[in-house]
């Protein structure tokens, strides 16, 4: 909301993000088996919200990324990815002659 992001802004914080893939990996009837299968559910870009204190999180970690690796899929911290959007935009704004472009990059998850 705007007003989050203005509270956010005042305390010094210069961006904000959100994750969208949750796996639900906190809560304590959640398997690992499920735990992958949710998380392998990202797509270019994607934050990943895993909490890696938890016994079927650490267990369902090798699965995932095998599952991205096979795919070449590149997984990123938090901070790689939001340099690689930032330079993103920056390349599609020199860019006026396309409006869709391939980067050949690899697709790109992030976990935490």
């Amino acid at each position: 909301s705007d007003r989050v992001r203005r509270v956010a802004a005042e305390a010094g914080y210069r961006r904000m993000v959100l994750w969208n893939v949750q796996p639900h990996d906190w809560s304590p009837k959640t398997t690992t088996a499920q735990i992958v299968k949710r998380a392998t559910g990202a797509r270019r870009g994607s934050i990943i919200l895993l909490h890696c204190r938890y016994g079927a999180t650490v267990k369902a970690l090798p699965r995932i990324i095998r599952h991205y690796k096979q795919r070449g899929i590149k997984l990123v911290g938090l901070d790689e990815l939001l340099d690689l959007s930032s330079r993103s935009r920056a390349q599609s704004a020199s860019s006026a002659s396309a409006t869709i472009r391939s980067s050949g990059r690899p697709s790109t998850c992030a976990s935490s």
